[in-house]
């Protein structure tokens, strides 16, 4: 902006992951907030694991601030995987400690997410072929979808 110009696309690019990363932040606030609520018991390993997950979903606001308009591909690779290993984590942090409780896990926890894996791959394949505006579309998916899911679907 110092030379009277405005990129919007590189402004709504960074909006949009700083929307989706606040919406992944806020489903799993949902989340785990449900699952805390549930249990009785909690291992100190399972604690500590917590905590890593905690320092993983603190990286949220650091993404939105790299520079994806060099290497669009690579951000959103980097980006996807990023989402993909931290809610595995807290899928694994909450199954063991629901078999440490004795809660049995429903049918819709347990099911395997393919319309996330299909939008993920989506997001990829927009931003190699050089729509990276675009990109931000199919990710939005992710957390509203994650954040419903956490939203509606009662665990009993």
């Amino acid at each position: 902006m110092g030379n009277n110009q405005y990129d919007f696309r590189e402004t709504s690019s960074s909006l949009i992951i700083f929307f989706v990363s606040f919406l992944v932040v806020v489903s799993y606030y949902f989340q785990f907030s449900k699952f805390f609520g549930r249990i009785k018991k909690i291992s100190g390993w399972q604690i500590f694991a917590y905590t890593i997950f905690l320092m993983l979903v603190s990286l949220f606001p650091f993404m939105t601030q790299i520079d994806n308009g060099i290497h669009p591909a690579y951000f959103t690779i980097i980006y996807v995987l990023y989402i993909i290993v931290t809610s595995r984590f807290a899928s694994l942090i909450i199954k063991y400690t629901y078999r440490l409780n004795e809660i049995i896990i429903s049918r819709h926890q347990s099911r395997k997410p393919w319309d996330l894996i299909v939008m993920s791959a989506l997001a990829i394949v927009i931003s190699s072929i050089g729509y990276p505006a675009y990109t931000g579309i199919p990710l939005l998916y992710l957390p509203i979808r994650s954040l419903i899911t956490s939203i509606v679907y009662d665990e009993d």
